[in-house]
């Protein structure tokens, strides 16, 4: 939608009218998008795959790292002219399956697998398993493929992830910023828009199933991940941080000694590649969540996440000014927050926050460093100044 719709501004350019017509268009296209094709296949698997809709033969390509959308069609009732019978569409299960390699993957009826457990496959072909699970999202209904281990993007920031193997650096992408939530008439649900732009970002990934073979073979074996915030003012690989994940008997361990669910929290500290730069470094905290997949398979989840993030609950804006080095906004509107510029020759960062915005810290250290005053300017009174002592 969003490619459709640079296209046609970019003939209209010139003409307003005609540009705000083509945004309502590429709106109705994605609010078509999730009507007519209620259901979708996402790839984090790391494999190619093909994929084939109930009884039709038709086999269609189901790339890694994308998602397709479909529809099961309507099955013909007795009769003629059009005679449609209410509820004929859920009178057959609508089934599919996945061929990854010379292995089938058989979903017997999606509709009744909304919220079961996450479901293990072995691959032969990559030595490997993969895992299915069917959740519900808004008026969707997803089928979700992964390898062993998923990382999610908790934060305001950007980051590319890269897996260390091989004497080499595997550069899988960036795992980009979550879409911010949106209500609709301020019923807290979200617009069909929204739920077709949220399947379509990358703001989770699995690590390729591949890559994973001999980590998950060798028990014995850690997997080194690296992760590198992409900054405005840097390269992508300005600043980098790593850290290893636990063997696959620790991660069973992990896993067993909490009824099936564990979570740890990693520090990861990302520092120039170089001394020669004038970077601060910058820490993220890694939310490790470990379950056991049909009582065997350890699946891991990877949470990257600020290390602070300050809320304002207050009912009025308050301006938040730090020493500290990577700060950001975060905010539940699309427009985000704002960060003022930096005062007293750019020792110090000013970010306006409106009521339930926040600020997101990413800056390593034992403390914290803010001073805080209202931003609202009052009707009667004298001003209210930073808060006294500062930080």
């Amino acid at each position: 939608t969003k490619q459709a719709t640079h296209l046609v501004e970019e003939k209209v350019k010139d003409d307003l009218s005609k540009r705000r017509l083509s945004r309502s268009m590429a709106a109705h296209a994605a609010r078509s998008l999730i009507t007519t094709l209620p259901y979708a296949i996402e790839n984090h698997s790391g494999i190619n795959a093909m994929y084939s809709i109930y009884d039709d033969p038709t086999q269609y390509p189901l790339r890694k790292s994308s998602t397709q959308f479909f529809q099961f069609e309507l099955f013909p009732e007795r009769g003629t002219g059009g005679v449609r019978k209410y509820g004929q569409d859920v009178k057959h299960k609508k089934s599919l399956t996945i061929y990854i390699g010379k292995a089938e993957i058989s979903i017997d009826d999606m509709d009744s697998e909304v919220q079961k457990p996450r479901s293990a496959h072995y691959i032969s072909d990559y030595k490997t398993h993969v895992f299915t699970s069917v959740v519900k999202r808004g008026n969707s209904t997803v089928l979700h493929l992964s390898s062993h281990v998923e990382m999610y993007n908790s934060s305001s920031l950007p980051f590319r992830i890269a897996v260390l193997g091989d004497d080499k650096v595997h550069d899988l992408g960036i795992v980009k910023i979550a879409p911010k939530s949106t209500s609709v008439n301020g019923s807290g649900g979200k617009s069909l828009l929204k739920e077709s732009e949220e399947l379509m970002t990358h703001s989770k990934f699995g690590l390729p199933a591949p890559l994973l073979t001999s980590f998950m073979i060798d028990t014995s074996e850690t997997l080194c991940l690296q992760i590198s915030p992409v900054l405005k003012e840097t390269n992508d690989f300005a600043l980098a941080g790593m850290f290893n994940l636990p063997p696959l008997d620790r991660l069973v361990e992990i896993a067993t000694s909490s009824q099936g669910e564990a979570r740890r929290v990693i520090e990861v500290s990302c520092s120039p590649s170089t001394r020669a730069r004038n970077l601060s470094s910058l820490v993220a905290n890694v939310c490790c969540k470990v379950t056991l997949v049909d009582g065997a398979h350890p699946f891991v989840q990877l949470f990257i996440e600020p290390r602070v993030v300050m809320t304002n609950r207050l009912p009025v804006s308050v301006l938040l000014r730090t020493p500290m080095p990577h700060t950001l906004v975060s905010s539940n509107s699309d427009s985000g927050g704002e960060s003022l510029e930096h005062d007293d020759d750019s020792k110090y960062a000013t970010h306006e926050l409106a009521s339930k915005e926040s600020v997101e810290v990413f800056t390593p250290g034992p403390s914290i460093a803010i001073s805080l005053t209202c931003a609202d300017v009052p009707i009667g009174g004298t001003a209210i100044g930073w808060n006294e002592g500062g930080w």
